[in-house]
């Protein structure tokens, strides 16, 4: 279960009713799943991992909301920290090994050194990085893209050994995260 680690000052919080409202509908979450979940709400701050099973495959779920003083995230005026990541395992891809990674000055560099680094066709704001060169079209159709970028900002999506990881730049809720898995999974049945 999420730890409550409340001081008197969050009573009256309405970050801490926020966190509150998402700390209890992602552990009715992993009741209905009976997945194992840890993790710590309060005022300032929720953070959590849950790992369960769904149609056979082994889920990583690791989220943090937090409220900082400091500016976070990926545009210059955000003091809320929100990061999600998913991870499914074993998922088969036609491809064994790639990362999608959002553009970046240091990027932008590297993808002028490195010729082993393509731009991903479906969004000019991100780009591949494969050992191999890899053909675009075949790691997922432009449907499945779409329905991952509509959910959310994407940070990052990676695929190495069979583990299918996404890091988005914002808290997603258990709707969105049943949402993507069925929509993952219907799209690549071992």
């Amino acid at each position: 279960m999420i730890e409550r680690a409340i001081t008197e000052k969050d009573h009256y919080s309405r970050f801490y009713k926020h966190n509150e409202r998402l700390a209890k509908s992602w552990e009715e979450f992993a009741t209905q799943y009976s997945a194992k979940i840890d993790g710590i709400v309060n005022g300032s701050i929720l953070e959590f991992t849950t790992v369960f099973c769904f149609q056979e495959k082994q889920v990583t779920i690791k989220a943090i909301r937090q409220h900082s003083n400091n500016k976070a995230g990926p545009h210059y005026n955000y003091v809320i920290t929100k990061n999600t990541i998913i991870k499914i395992e074993p998922l088969k891809l036609k491809e064994q090994y790639w990362r999608i990674r959002k553009h970046s000055t240091l990027l932008e560099m590297f993808l002028k050194l490195n010729n082993h680094c393509a731009p991903f066709y479906f969004d000019n704001s991100y780009s591949i990085i494969s050992k191999s060169r890899v053909n675009e079209r075949m790691l997922f159709n432009s449907g499945f893209w779409e329905f991952l970028s509509s959910l959310s900002e994407i940070r990052r999506i990676s695929y190495k050994n069979e583990l299918f990881e996404i890091e988005y730049f914002n808290f997603l809720g258990p709707r969105n995260v049943k949402a993507l898995l069925n929509y993952t999974l219907e799209k690549y049945r071992v």
